[in-house]
């Protein structure tokens, strides 16, 4: 039977004239981009030409060494009036007389408080060698020190013969060495008698003897550092000032902050703390190695002036000798040197300011002292950034106005009319609408050749699904001659079983070779073999039978009754002399009777046999095995075996107290494997399953057939614990099995239950019912799980608070005390000119005024199976509030409302959708959409299609809620269904923002959506950080807490 329409004929499109290349899009394009980046040129090179980089750069490197030269002059004023204050109190100590010793004392302090460096002054002393201002005394120095409080004091401790002599010291032997009038200056030396750390002025004392001994003015290296911070005050960068051997006599209260409160005492040190200084350090180190060469090479070298300094001074090393001396025999030469040419030394990265920096490096004269002034690069060049800003500024604006150009030429040539296509096309609802779309040809470019050509498509797309309907009704009319074929067979089916149990004789089924296909209860009990076992036998192995009681007899057995029967394709028949063989009994009597069975064209395909005890036949039905223990399906003991059990373990219990546990163990979507694979794949599914749980448990208990979708276990001496690791076990097992029917996989889950077996259970029915509640909480619980018994569990616990709801919800339904709220979803991407988008929710007024939200009475509608009704009531109540509202439907893209998995399996559901849109022809049908659950559709994967056809008829959305990607027969299914739309929820990916496991599952998911042609409206966001996320991946629609809360006003939408 065929009523296909005939296929429809397409005509050829008609042919457009070429353009011409000058009216081509390219072209201008082009031309528009040769004359900016002309203009773009110009700018830059008359940027190039009015400002000069290096120019800025040595103007800047000058600005830079003269801050550092004002430092290094401040220091060598400072070293100069030293000197000059050294000179006066040398000329001062060479005419005083030894009878005028103590007028010195009191001349002395007087002239260092007039000195502008009387604060550094710590000690000044007059050091004469041996009889040279006195005859009579070998030691006749003059100390005078300062102490606390400011005051000058003098000091003999030097002239007692008990010490050292004072004209051994190491800041005292070079001057003998040194230029008249010019200061030897010491390296930093710790002062015996007040331990403070001192770098001294000592200049010789010359007569007409010659060098008759020194005087020296004694400066703190605290106040000098203190003096030196001062300097160094409110100036960018840091500055550090180092004395010989890398000590650091000075350093800037910057770089003091960053060393702490142990600051280092030199150069190395600091290097070896800070890395960053080493560049430095080598510097320095290079520059003494290189002075120290020149001096030994230079004609001014003298050993034996090295070895005489060496010999008279008190631990002094050769080296520190030839230093010392060095100094003094290369100081002007030095000196002049240094002056002129600063050193600018680059780092990459300072240790104080964490950036690249420059070191100007200046050696300050007769001191010998380096200044080092560390200024940060991107300071030092904020007048060449500023410069090079100005010229970006110029460069910036002749950019600015040649891409305003082309912005604006390619918006008028190409984007105006993109545009306008994108705004007939995002107003096309549906698919049926997209196909009438007609562009605008007349324009001469390529946009008039890609609107001819999308019409031709259009027209060509057009004819093509006119086909594919004819064609698609005559596949559904054939699908539904098939189905109702397949019902037919399997009502048949079971209808011969239960036929089967129900004869009082036994009966065994074989095929063709004579294997036992099936065999009922009767003949179970007799042969003494179930169903399970037998299954698969040989007819012999099962049906033991001798023609006479004597069982040793070589010729007592008979043939295969079956296989004989099959092969004359005649019927057997033995009224006596046939005695059964089993384990439990001997020498039965039977009746025997095997028919072949043949198909409609006469083929044979079996045999049946049907046999009774001949001696028991006159006491009927009582003796014969018990048909209502055993299920006809799997072979295992039924529920009325289970209830025996129980009893029997309950009174066990009781007078042993040892423990033992009921499992009731639920398939999860076996009516799936009904629906789509057949009644006798689910009823494999059931065998091989229950197969599987008898090997599981083995002797540790008993297995049996609940109902339709259930198996009991009871599990002998297990405590709760146990019961419930080995549950786990189970399920786990089960769950990774794999069953073929008709060479395809399939693959099930199981929700288990479980209670334990305790003195107070009231009875079998009392605890099947506990493990039965403990399993529906495992199915609530999002199925494949475990979950012990305990009392809250209880229907009856629930019952109370359960009717209080009831009644809330029958008097909503009622009395109209449901109440809508929306919540807005926000646009991921560029869809603001479909208009708003909403999901429709419930909330519920009680009795006080309150609203509740669904999160409250939704369960309890669900276990009272209320919630078709109150979908029904959204859907009319939004309907009339839409008809009601046209600026809201004229603003409104379309709104989500959710329907149950009940309302999905109501067969009345399209009748009554199609009458609320007769009722309220004013609100388009495009303006709603149905939200259906993953697990719904798949439960009810025919209901689903009907409904989706239908609503696709009338321009309704659907989608897709909790969509996981997860099955690959969930996703077959939706690739059949018309959807429109998958919603994700983001609970599953709560760390998207920094987790990248999260982030690759959400985008293959989303990756999936975009495969299947769906978009993608993410749920329950309620962190705002992973909004971002979100939209990278490519989600369309945001929603949740994050967004917009669900709002009592309805359909109202943030900001418009």
């Amino acid at each position: 039977m065929s009523n296909a329409r005939p296929s429809i004929p397409m005509r050829a499109p008609a042919r457009v004239r070429p353009l011409h290349w000058r009216q081509g899009l390219q072209f201008k394009l082009a031309l528009l981009l040769t004359a900016g980046l002309m203009v773009l040129g110009i700018s830059t090179w008359l940027a190039g030409d009015y400002l000069v980089r290096a120019e800025l750069m040595a103007d800047s490197f000058r600005y830079e060494r003269e801050s550092a030269q004002r430092i290094a002059d401040r220091l060598t004023g400072l070293s100069d009036q030293v000197q000059e204050l050294s000179n006066t109190l040398a000329t001062l100590a060479v005419q005083v007389t030894p009878a005028a010793r103590a007028q010195f004392a009191a001349v002395a302090p007087v002239l260092v408080e007039r000195s502008a460096v009387s604060n550094l002054i710590v000690a000044v002393g007059i050091w004469p060698l041996p009889k040279m201002l006195d005859p009579a005394l070998d030691r006749a120095s003059t100390l005078l020190q300062r102490d606390a409080a400011g005051v000058f004091n003098p000091r003999s401790d030097y002239n007692d013969a008990r010490t050292a002599p004072y004209y051994e010291e190491s800041w005292f032997t070079p001057a003998r060495y040194a230029a008249a009038n010019r200061c030897y200056w010491t390296p930093v030396y710790r002062e015996a008698l007040t331990r403070q750390e001192v770098v001294s002025c000592t200049l010789p004392l010359h007569d007409g003897r010659g060098f008759i001994g020194a005087v020296t003015v004694s400066l703190s290296v605290i106040r000098l550092n203190e003096l030196f911070a001062r300097f160094t005050a409110g100036s960018t960068g840091y500055s550090l000032l180092i004395g010989s051997n890398a000590r650091l006599l000075g350093i800037s209260d910057n770089a003091a902050r960053q060393f702490g409160s142990k600051a280092p005492s030199n150069l190395v040190e600091l290097a070896q703390q800070m890395p960053a200084f080493n560049p430095l350090a080598l510097t320095l180190h290079q520059q003494d190695e290189a002075f120290i060469s020149a001096s030994v090479q230079s004609a001014a070298y003298d050993a034996a002036t090295v070895s005489a300094l060496k010999e008279g001074t008190r631990d002094f090393s050769r080296q520190e000798s030839e230093l010392a001396l060095a100094s003094i025999w290369n100081q002007s030469t030095r000196r002049d040197a240094a002056g002129d040419k600063p050193l600018l030394l680059r780092v990459n990265d300072d240790a104080v300011m964490h950036e690249p920096a420059f070191v100007t490096l200046i050696e300050l004269p007769q001191t010998f002292w380096r200044l080092a002034r560390v200024t940060s690069e991107r300071e030092g060049f904020n007048g060449v950034h500023y410069f090079f800003s100005q010229t970006l500024l110029v460069v910036g604006g002749a950019a600015l106005v040649a891409v305003l150009l082309i912005y604006l030429t390619i918006n008028w040539l190409v984007l105006r009319p993109l545009r306008r296509m994108t705004n007939d096309l995002a107003h096309a609802d549906t698919a049926e609408d997209s196909l009438h779309v007609q562009f605008d040809e007349n324009a001469d470019n390529e946009i008039g050749i890609l609107s001819h050509w999308h019409n031709e498509r259009v027209r060509q797309l057009r004819e093509m699904m006119e086909r594919t309907i004819a064609t698609n009704s005559q596949l559904v009319v054939e699908s539904d001659e098939r189905r109702t074929a397949q019902e037919a067979l399997a009502k048949a089916q079971e209808r011969a079983t239960l036929a089967l149990q129900a004869v009082a004789d036994g009966v065994i089924m074989t095929n063709e070779r004579g294997i036992v296909e099936d065999i009922n209860p009767v003949a179970e009990q007799l042969v003494g073999v179930n169903t399970r076992t037998a299954r698969g036998r040989v007819f012999n192995d099962v049906f033991k039978v001798l023609t006479t009681r004597d069982d040793v007899a070589a010729d007592a057995a008979l043939p295969n009754l079956a296989e004989l029967a099959i092969q004359r394709g005649t019927r057997l028949e033995y009224h006596g002399g046939v005695y059964l063989q089993t384990e439990s009994q001997r020498d039965v009597e039977l009746y025997v009777s095997v028919t072949p069975i043949r198909t409609r064209l006469n083929r044979v395909i079996g045999a049946i046999v049907v046999f009774r005890p001949i001696t028991k036949l006159a006491e009927g039905d009582n003796l014969l095995p018990d048909r209502r223990s055993i299920d006809s399906v799997t072979g295992l003991p039924n529920r009325i075996a289970c209830d025996r059990a129980l009893r029997a373990l309950i009174d066990n219990v009781r007078l042993t107290a040892r423990p033992h546990v009921l499992l009731v163990i639920d398939v999860d979507h076996l009516k799936r494997v009904n629906d789509t694979a057949g009644q006798q794949a689910g009823d494999e599914v059931l065998t091989r399953l229950g197969e599987s749980i008898v090997s599981r448990v083995g002797g540790a208990g008993e297995v049996f057939r609940m109902g339709a979708d259930q198996f009991g276990v009871l599990l002998n001496n297990f405590d709760e614990e146990r019961g419930r690791v080995f549950a786990e076990a189970l399920r786990e097992l089960l769950g990774n099995s794999r069953i073929y029917w008709e060479s395809k996989p399939i693959s099930v889950t199981v929700s288990i239950g479980l209670t334990a077996i305790t003195d107070d259970t009231h009875g079998p029915v009392d605890l099947i019912r506990r493990a039965e509640d403990a399993c529906a909480a495992a199915k609530r619980a999002g199925r494949n799980s475990v979950t012990i018994y305990e009392s809250s569990l209880d229907r009856a616990e629930r019952s109370v608070d359960d009717s209080l709801w009831v009644r809330r919800i029958r008097a909503g339904l009622e009395q109209s005390l449901f109440h809508l709220t929306t919540q807005w979803a926000m646009p991921a991407q560029t869809h603001q000119l479909e208009g708003h988008v909403f999901d429709i929710l419930l909330a519920l007024e009680d009795e006080e005024g309150f609203w509740a939200s669904p999160n409250a009475f939704q369960p309890v509608a669900e276990r009272h199976h209320l919630v078709p009704e109150m979908d029904r009531w959204v859907i009319r109540n939004t309907l009339e509030y839409l008809a009601r509202s046209p600026d809201t439907v004229e603003r409104l893209s379309f709104c989500s409302i959710s329907l149950s998995s009940g309302t999905l399996a109501d067969h009345s559901l399209v009748e009554f959708l199609a009458e609320q849109f007769q009722r309220h022809p004013d609100v388009p049908a495009r303006k709603l959409c149905f939200e259906l659950r993953e697990d719904a559709i798949s439960e009810y994967p025919n209901q689903a299609q009907i409904l989706c056809e239908a609503m696709r008829s009338l321009g309704v959305r659907i989608t897709v809620d909790h969509f996981g990607g997860r099955n690959a027969s969930d996703i077959a299914l939706i690739r059949r269904l018309s959807i429109d739309f998958v919603k994700i929820d983001a609970l599953q990916f709560r760390s998207l923002g920094t987790d990248p496991v999260e982030q690759l599952l959400a985008e293959s998911l989303v990756r999936l959506a975009r495969t299947l042609r769906k978009r993608v409206i993410v749920t329950n966001l309620g962190d705002a950080g992973t909004l971002d996320a979100w939209r990278r991946l490519g989600a369309d629609y945001l929603l949740g807490l994050a967004i917009a809360k669900p709002s009592p006003v309805v359909f109202y939408a943030p900001g418009g």
